[in-house]
């Protein structure tokens, strides 16, 4: 499977202020990630500190908070990591979230139900 971008709607849980950006579908990231600089312009906070291991097997704190997303269509709360500039990323546990499962031969998005086996 290739990877591939999707447009996704970050929005801050209590005023609705959002922020949309091109991601990266990334099935291999637990959580979705986008620029702590781009997540505090709709005011969307930090409210813990989490440790993650990077591909390089390096382990790092990044804050995280939660927003809503927006993804095809279809709305859901979801953790989201603070991150360095220039990474987007959507990842398994907001994908979840929004009933949304990758289809590796259109690298598109469908939700759930649609899927057929």
């Amino acid at each position: 499977m290739g990877t591939f971008r999707v447009p996704m709607e970050i929005r801050n849980r209590v005023t609705q202020q959002a922020e949309t950006v091109d991601a990266l579908v990334d099935t291999g990231a637990r959580y979705s990630m986008a620029p702590a600089s781009l997540l505090h312009r709709p005011g969307i906070d930090a409210d813990r500190t989490m440790r993650f291991r990077v591909v390089t097997g390096d382990t790092v704190n990044y804050p995280t908070g939660a927003a809503d997303f927006l993804v095809e269509g279809i709305s859901a709360p979801s953790r989201i990591i603070f991150g360095p500039d220039g990474q987007y990323l959507l990842g398994a546990v907001t994908l979840q979230e929004l009933s949304l499962v990758v289809d590796p031969w259109e690298e598109r998005l469908i939700p759930e139900e649609e899927l057929h086996l």
